[in-house]
Formats: C-alpha cells, sequence, structure tokens
C-alpha cells in the first residue's frame, strides 16, 4: 500500500465534483488526509491523524487494507466508486445522484452477478452518462447494493422507461460490482 498519486486523486475528484460539485468535501475532504492505493488498486482514504501516524510507522510491513474504501482504479486513469462511498456520501448530503434504482426481482439479479434489465428500473438519478459508473439502489431501503456500468444517458434512459413494456429485457446497466459477491464467491473486493 502506497500514497496514491497525484492523477489518481485527480479523477477521484473529477468524479466526485460531476455527482456532487464541491457539496462532495463537506463529507469527504481528500486533501485532509491520505488517499492510499493498494497492489490490487484498491483506493483506501484515511483521514484519523493516529492511523496516519501507526501506517508511517509500519509503512515497510505494506499493509493491505487500512482506512474507509473509497473504490478501484483501473486502466491507466479510470475511477470506480465503492459502494460504501455512494452509500455514505448519500447518507451525508441527503441526495442520491447518478444511480438507477430497481425493484425487488432487479435488486436478487444484481445481487447474483446479473446486469440490470430496463423492466427493473423505477427511477433513475442525474447524472447519467454513456458508459458512467453509477450505484444500483434497492427501491425499499434506498441502500446502495453495487456499481454498475450504465449502457445509456439519463436523456435516452427516460424515453426508453416510457416504453418499458415493449423493451423489458434490455441491457441497460452492466454489473460491475455486487455486494451479493461477499454470498456467491470467494470474498474479494476487486470489480468484475
Amino acid at each position: 500500500m502506497r500514497r496514491a498519486s497525484k492523477l489518481i486523486v485527480k479523477e477521484v475528484t473529477k468524479y466526485l465534483r460531476r455527482l456532487f460539485s464541491n457539496d462532495y468535501l463537506r463529507c469527504i475532504n481528500l486533501s485532509e488526509g491520505y488517499l492510499l492505493i493498494n497492489e490490487f488498486n484498491e483506493l483506501f482514504y484515511v483521514s484519523d491523524e493516529r492511523l496516519i501516524n501507526v501506517l508511517n510507522d509500519v509503512w515497510v510491513l505494506k499493509p493491505l487494507a487500512a482506512g474507509f474504501h473509497i473504490g478501484w482504479f483501473f486502466r491507466g486513469a479510470e475511477f470506480i466508486p465503492s459502494p460504501a462511498l455512494l452509500e455514505h456520501l448519500y447518507s451525508c448530503l441527503g441526495v442520491i445522484r447518478g444511480a438507477v434504482e430497481v425493484s425487488d426481482l432487479g435488486v436478487k439479479a444484481f445481487l447474483y452477478g446479473n446486469d440490470i434489465l430496463l423492466q427493473s428500473v423505477i427511477k433513475i438519478y442525474k447524472p447519467i452518462e454513456k458508459g458512467m459508473y453509477v450505484s444500483v439502489v434497492d427501491h425499499l431501503d434506498k441502500h446502495v447494493i453495487g456499481i454498475g456500468r450504465s449502457k445509456y444517458g439519463y436523456r435516452e434512459l427516460r424515453k426508453l422507461m416510457k416504453f418499458k413494456e415493449l423493451e423489458k429485457t434490455l441491457e441497460v446497466v452492466s454489473n460491475v460490482f455486487d455486494l451479493g459477491r461477499y454470498l456467491h464467491e470467494e470474498v474479494t473486493l476487486r470489480p468484475k
């Protein structure tokens, strides 16, 4: 585990600003702590000064994880947020952004590793762009159950939802990481 590069911090900040402008700073301020990355490309945020001091003392031991898991950084310059990060921000700010809310059937399918079909989508939350990482939210309790990659932008999804009955089985969000992976696979924090 090492401190994340300036490029990684920039990409994480860019994603958070796209969803929440600068409001996210009320909940998590990346300049007031360490953003760490491990050998599995998992990102962790540490702001507790005592933990930072401990990490400085044990750095040579190469810890795998420390702090709050905020996501992954892959493919050169691509940040994937963790469900925990978005859950924290939604709770802290009192607003859901960049998300797809799904029905019971969608929740079950997604937690078993499947993609989200149009028939399962109940509500969409701006901003959503084609190819963007979005949270998948359970319609009953509004908790984040995973992260997906949108196959359509917000306007396209709105139009498609008007014709749900005609396009029921259309895949609209690809499963990237779901919390069910802790149950149906070997425990891992890595997305697909």
